[in-house]
């Protein structure tokens, strides 16, 4: 599994994570990114991603401030 944060302190909002990754993750209405419900934790700046879902390292890399960060769980 990937663990995935959004640092909401860095976030501008620009929206290349959800262009690039849109199967997980989302714009609000108010321009802040969220992980999608379906991998979701405690809030809607972290989630848990089966490690098939290799565009969020894409996302990751894409963010022009660095506000996404996925690492690798063990099982």
């Amino acid at each position: 599994m990937l663990k995935v944060f959004v640092d909401r302190e860095k976030c501008i909002g620009c929206g290349m994570c959800s262009t690039i990754c849109l199967e997980i993750f989302e714009m609000s209405p108010a321009g802040e990114v969220h992980v999608k419900e379906e991998y979701r934790e405690e809030d809607t700046s972290k989630g848990e991603v089966p490690n098939k879902r290799v565009r969020v390292f894409d996302a990751e890399d894409s963010c022009p401030v660095d506000a996404i960060k996925v690492k690798t769980q063990k099982s």
